[in-house]
């Protein structure tokens, strides 16, 4: 080192990696990722680099900064509301959702289905909470399937659009191509005719599961997360 206190590729290899850091970011190889057991959710993979003084590539990685509180979320437009009154004769519900709030809160993750006929407000007693856990901090997510032909997970691939400023991961997987990419694009994207359009593949939908996960576990580390979906009655059973 500088100061004589060591040699070797492992310090000219730290040395390297120090300097392709930005202020206030981590970097680390490949390697001493795997070695430390990192969490895999809180690294983010920048591919191979040839860093002076070495003859190989070394694997770099960022840390994502999980400690950073990211910003709340506004309410989701679309379940924005006018109404006057406060709702009434749902408290059993509303009790029953609460109750899984507060499970998902605790780690518990948990998946509630709100089903009945059309108007008998199925939607508002869903906004009731969101906005509720919304006011205590808490990242909402929405998105909503429609009548008619469109993308394969465009209502997730909404609701994830809206958080692309908070995961740095996300951001950099709207930019590119792959699975998790489509997707979020989807709500914008032009559809071809339903029978012209390709199908994902078992392995791209393994991807896009895995990846949708690791990015709610992400975001959940810093605030808790609902995610809304939306009139599923419309969502194509395949």
């Amino acid at each position: 080192s500088a100061e004589g206190q060591g040699f070797g590729l492992a310090v000219v290899e730290a040395a390297r990696l120090l300097d392709e850091a930005a202020p206030a970011h981590t970097v680390l190889s490949g390697e001493v990722a795997s070695l430390a057991n990192t969490d895999p959710n809180l690294i983010e993979r920048r591919g191979p680099m040839l860093l002076k003084g070495l003859v190989h590539p070394v694997e770099i990685c960022g840390v994502l900064p999980a400690s950073l509180t990211p910003a709340i979320l506004e309410f989701p437009a679309s379940l924005t509301s006018e109404h006057r009154f406060p709702m009434v004769g749902r408290q059993t519900e509303a009790t029953t959702l609460q109750r899984r709030w507060n499970d998902a809160t605790n780690g518990i993750g948990t998946l509630a289905m709100v089903s009945g006929e059309e108007g008998i407000g199925k939607t508002r007693l869903v906004r009731e909470l969101a906005q509720h856990v919304h006011d205590q901090g808490a990242i909402v997510l929405y998105g909503a399937c429609n009548e008619g032909p469109e993308a394969p997970y465009a209502a997730v691939g909404q609701a994830l659009a809206q958080a692309v400023g908070l995961d740095p991961a996300l951001q950099m997987a709207s930019k590119s191509e792959g699975p998790l990419s489509a997707v979020i694009a989807s709500p914008h994207a032009t559809l071809r005719p339903a029978d012209d359009r390709a199908p994902y593949t078992s392995g791209d939908q393994e991807d896009l599961f895995e990846d949708v996960a690791n990015v709610l576990r992400r975001l959940a580390v810093r605030r808790p997360i609902l995610l809304i979906v939306d009139d599923v009655q419309w969502g194509e059973p395949d």
